[in-house]
């Protein structure tokens, strides 16, 4: 199911209008794109993940990479020494809004990918609602798309007199939306 409905892009998007056989793919690039620069590699859609985290000694919080978390379905220590142990639904506490999630009363097992997470996290077109800042990112991210197909590494292009400029990028994100983005991309380990 796509983040944004396509009559939010068709009032949004004025570039939507005469194009919406390019809507659907449009929200579909918007989605991706935002999440491999936050990221997030599956973007920002509600789905199921399983993580491995690297920690370090003594750490005690690990920042799950799709927030919000709705449910947590596996937790384990030592997930790559072959004898994984799955813990106890008392053993951490989950701050599902930050997607924080805390070793209860003790820190993770440090080393190379030793904490295995199976979740259900992401926003879905109901959530995504009370997060303006990431809907209006994302359909600034779709106008982009509709705006500049095939004028491709184009800085300016001109037709008829009139002319374009693209805005300077930053991983291919517009500079601007790249900037709204920010607090909804994935920070290190704490």
């Amino acid at each position: 199911m796509a983040l944004l409905k396509r009559e939010a892009v068709v009032l949004w998007v004025p570039q939507a209008t005469g194009n919406s056989a390019l809507i659907d793919d449009a929200i579909r690039y918007a989605n991706r794109a935002a999440g491999r620069y936050c990221g997030r590699p599956d973007g920002f859609e509600s789905a199921s993940h399983d993580e491995y985290f690297s920690c370090r000694t003594g750490q005690r919080a690990i920042i799950l990479h799709h927030a919000p978390v709705t449910s947590i379905t596996l937790v384990q220590e030592w997930a790559q020494e072959g004898s994984a142990t799955t813990l106890a639904s008392t053993d951490y506490i989950l701050d599902g809004d930050a997607g924080l999630l805390y070793r209860d009363g003790s820190a993770w097992t440090p080393g190379h990918e030793q904490v295995r997470v199976t979740y259900v996290g992401g926003y879905t077109e109901d959530t995504l609602e009370d997060e303006e800042g990431l809907r209006m990112a994302l359909l600034q991210l779709v106008a982009y798309r509709i705006g500049f197909r095939g004028n491709v590494g184009n800085v300016s292009a001109s037709t008829d007199g009139e002319s374009a400029t693209r805005e300077e990028t930053v991983n291919g994100i517009p500079r601007s939306v790249a900037s709204a983005l920010a607090p909804y991309c994935v920070e290190e380990t704490t």
